[in-house]
């Protein structure tokens, strides 16, 4: 995955996590970049990528469970 100038990377927080910033055409496209990084990665804003997400997981547990 290539997100070169739609990438910014913050700080660190308190637990060791890094901070970033993903830019996307629209929380929907964005979601679907995200949903394969799960395992490293934790979406906190905005809610509506984290509403996206749940709808993703839903349809793949659906279609593979």
């Amino acid at each position: 995955m290539a997100l070169g100038d739609r990438l910014e990377v913050g700080g660190s927080t308190i637990d060791g996590r890094i901070e970033v910033v993903i830019h996307g055409y629209n929380e929907y496209a964005l979601a679907g970049e995200l949903a394969g990084l799960v395992e490293w990665l934790e979406v906190t804003d905005p809610p509506g990528v984290r509403d996206h997400l749940t709808l993703i997981g839903n349809a793949l547990l659906e279609r593979y469970s």
